[in-house]
């Protein structure tokens, strides 16, 4: 995802001036660690980050799960990245 993002243009780094859109990607990690995730967004962005509707994988016993609230963390790793889906699709 994030060769494809780099590749296309559509990978920007996460700051609080990024407007997140419904099927944006969101990246988060910790730099020279290996424990990168990724979360979907799923509804547009209203206000701050910190009521954001998202999902993701990789929970206990394999759950996939919708949160509402925070996006700016997750389990401790920093989001990175967001893939924007607009800009990946004026690509193609």
């Amino acid at each position: 995802i994030l060769t494809i993002g780099h590749d296309t243009q559509s990978l920007v780094k996460y700051d609080f001036r990024v407007k997140l859109c419904r099927g944006d990607i969101l990246h988060y990690g910790n730099p020279g660690k290996n424990d990168d995730h990724i979360e979907f967004v799923l509804e547009d962005q209203i206000g701050s980050c910190t009521n954001l509707v998202h999902g993701g994988a990789g929970r206990s016993d394999n759950a996939v799960s919708i949160t509402q609230g925070e996006c700016k963390y997750n389990v401790g790793r920093p989001l990175l990245h967001v893939l924007k889906i607009d800009l990946l699709c004026e690509k193609y």
